[in-house]
């Protein structure tokens, strides 16, 4: 019996091993008996055991779906956008099955298609996952074309996601009894070439908002010296209007030294001739578009 083989591949499966890896590594049903009971392992499903000293994690509940479903299993939906760090939270495990082979798993969702890719199938922190375009596909139908529409930008900041490409894949799933993926393809329809993802979900949002109301489009990271000399960078400006607009989110500006930097670069922008704009996350998209428009003199809403 391999030990080290054993626990480097428990290593790459957040602790665990099922029973056939450990048998194919020189394991019999008698040794893995005794180090269960010596308490060098722990039995966590039928056939899986934990091996080594990781703690329980939503990763090795989601890996031990992954291992019971077997090999051409991977997970989909809300559970792949929480591997991709689309979202943060996700309770009930789902997979995707490849083919019509019925599978059970206690506490798993589990879902059957015939109809998937090679590029469907991904693997991101050591799970399977669907890629970043089923993943979208999949959760369509249970969002809203806003709702997709943020994931879609986190995805595109955080992967450089190609959006063609989501399209394309979209519009092949397009088949008699599929769910709808009228959100995501609106959410594409809105974010065709040039389209600019921001730097947060916030700034996506703005941006967003402005552009569905027609308002003049506004420069990113529009270039600014300092009274120090140094240059400073406007994440949304219009600078013939001298208006900077700030999306203050607390996640980001909620430390002391962060605040404090913010003031200096507020007074230097003001001092420089600048108009600032702070908008928050609880304001309404309207309640900022009106805003952003009033201060650089649009009248077009």
């Amino acid at each position: 019996m391999d030990h080290g083989k054993i626990r480097a591949l428990a290593g790459a499966q957040y602790g665990l091993v099922t029973r056939q890896q450990a048998l194919e590594l020189g394991a019999s049903d008698k040794k893995i008996r005794r180090l269960i009971s010596s308490g060098q392992w722990d039995r966590t499903s039928s056939g899986i055991y934990v091996v080594g000293a990781e703690g329980p994690s939503w990763e090795r509940r989601a890996m031990t779906a992954l291992l019971l479903c077997g090999p051409d299993a991977m997970l989909s939906g809300f559970s792949a956008a929480r591997a991709w760090g689309l979202i943060s939270n996700n309770r009930q495990i789902e997979i995707l099955v490849n083919g019509q082979r019925r599978v059970r798993v206690p506490g798993a969702k589990i879902k059957r298609s015939s109809v998937v890719e090679p590029s469907d199938q991904a693997k991101t922190r050591g799970l399977r996952v669907t890629s970043l375009s089923r993943t979208l596909i999949e959760l369509s139908p249970r969002r809203t074309p806003d709702e997709i529409g943020e994931l879609l930008d986190t995805a595109i900041r955080e992967y450089r996601l190609n959006t063609a490409r989501v399209e394309k894949r979209t519009k092949e799933l397009i088949l008699p009894g599929r769910s709808s993926t009228a959100s995501l393809l609106t959410a594409l329809a809105e974010r065709g070439p040039g389209y600019d993802a921001g730097r947060s979900t916030f700034e996506s949002r703005i941006l967003n908002a402005l552009s569905k109301a027609e308002v003049p489009p506004p420069v990113r990271q529009h270039p600014v010296r300092r009274l120090d000399g140094e240059m400073a960078f406007l994440d949304i400006a219009y600078p013939d209007e001298k208006v900077s607009v700030e999306a203050d989110s607390w996640k980001f500006h909620s430390s002391k030294a962060s605040f404090d930097a913010d003031r200096i670069r507020h007074n230097e922008l003001v001092l420089l001739g600048w108009d600032v704009l702070h908008v928050t996350w609880v304001m309404s998209d309207t309640q900022i578009v009106r805003t952003i428009a009033h201060a650089i003199g649009w009248s077009g809403l």
